[in-house]
Formats: structure tokens, C-alpha cells, sequence
């Protein structure tokens, strides 16, 4: 009988008569394993969440690391496309925070008409 239980899912078993003692003791040893499991359960979703961030940074330095080594690229286009990076990475979505000044300035911004306009993402764009 006793095998079945704990076969079926029980954690302990406690037969009859019960002693105050052993019930109490079984109890705190039920609690401290349950206060175990939520400790270990919290621990591995702060891992998770730690290996979330630490892909997207290794995402973001490989993207760094292709522009950086384009040969195509000249050094104002490098700023350019690695302050892109950086502002998409601060603010993702943000089309206004990608566009550094030195292009809006130079008239190197496809989205110039946007920002002389002062469209901003919750605008038109």
C-alpha cells in the first residue's frame, strides 16, 4: 500500500497512529523542499533571462563586428551604420534615433523629409 502512494505522486506518508513529533518533522522537511524547488525555479529564470541578453549582445557586437570589417564601407559610412546599431539597440523600432545628424545633415537620410516634417514613431511614420 505504501508503495502505491508514493508511486501515484505522494511525497511522504504517514501512518496511523501519528505521532505529533514525526508529523511536525515531516512537515518542515515538506516546507523546506517546497521553499527549495521555488528557490531553484527562480534561479533558472533569472538564467534565462540572462542568456536572452547575453545572445542579443553577441547579436549586436557580430553586426558591429561586419560593419566594422566591410571594406566597401568608408570611415563616416562606419560611424554611420554603427551609430545605427547602437540607437536601434538603445531604442528598437525608432526610426528618428537611427538617423544620426551627420546624415540628416548631409542629406544622406532616406527619412530627411520625415524629420524636417518632425514626424516622430507615434506620427505618421
Amino acid at each position: 500500500m505504501r508503495t502505491e502512494v508514493l508511486v501515484a505522486g505522494a511525497n511522504d506518508f504517514v501512518r496511523k497512529p501519528v505521532f505529533r513529533d514525526e508529523l511536525k518533522a515531516r512537515l518542515t522537511t515538506l516546507l523546506a523542499l517546497r521553499d527549495a524547488h521555488k528557490l531553484v525555479a527562480m534561479h533558472v529564470e533569472e538564467l534565462e533571462h540572462s542568456l536572452v541578453e547575453s545572445e542579443e549582445r553577441a547579436r549586436r557586437l557580430e553586426a558591429l563586428w561586419k560593419i566594422a570589417n566591410n571594406p566597401s564601407l568608408n570611415a563616416a559610412e562606419v560611424i554611420d551604420a554603427m551609430l545605427h546599431q547602437a540607437a536601434e539597440a538603445i531604442r528598437p523600432g525608432d526610426r528618428s534615433a537611427r538617423c544620426s545628424a551627420y546624415r540628416i545633415q548631409r542629406g544622406r537620410c532616406g527619412c530627411r523629409r520625415n524629420h524636417e516634417r518632425g514626424y516622430t514613431r507615434a506620427g505618421r511614420w
